[in-house]
């Protein structure tokens, strides 16, 4: 294993890991699926990552195996390095409550979404859940521009994840 080593006749593998979070603990199962086809038993010859992703670029790069992936995923998961900030999801949740309370009385009320909503309903087939949902949200979004903002100024806590000192 390790980057940048081909044996003569092999194939070249580049590998791309892109980033998100819970993506990097996929990632893992998808080196060792490489690692057990033949063509890419000697692992890839150029790989790249971002976030999650180059985190197991650098692992990888570094000759760690599948195992030893999961390990540092597992770890990261009992001890996870940053936390979620509950006062900003707790604001957000209570504005969006509240904005929905609001949106649905003004939408019942004035009548006009409703006859909207019935006309696009004609032209499809009998809609689901699904369906209905979408409907909904398109009207949020693109008959009231200011709901999203609305929805920000609710957000008292302007960070996403706790602040915290850098472990050595």
């Amino acid at each position: 294993m390790g980057v940048g080593r081909k044996r003569r006749g092999s194939r070249t593998l580049g590998l791309v890991l892109s980033g998100g979070g819970a993506r990097g603990a996929f990632h893992v199962g998808v080196y060792e699926r490489l690692l057990e086809d033949p063509r890419f038993a000697d692992g890839p010859t150029v790989i790249s990552g971002t976030s999650a992703g180059g985190i197991n670029a650098a692992l990888i790069a570094a000759g760690k195996s599948p195992r030893e992936l999961l390990q540092f995923w597992k770890e990261i998961g009992d001890d996870p390095p940053v936390t979620a900030n509950g006062a900003f999801f707790g604001g957000a949740l209570r504005t969006l409550l509240r904005l929905t309370a609001e949106e649905t009385a003004r939408w019942v009320a004035s009548g006009r979404p409703l006859r909207a909503l019935v006309r696009r309903l004609r032209h499809h087939l009998a809609p689901g859940p699904g369906e209905l949902l979408a409907l909904w949200v398109e009207y949020l979004l693109t008959a009231r521009f200011e709901l999203v903002s609305r929805l920000l100024e609710g957000i008292r806590e302007p960070y996403l994840f706790d602040t915290a000192r850098l472990r050595a």
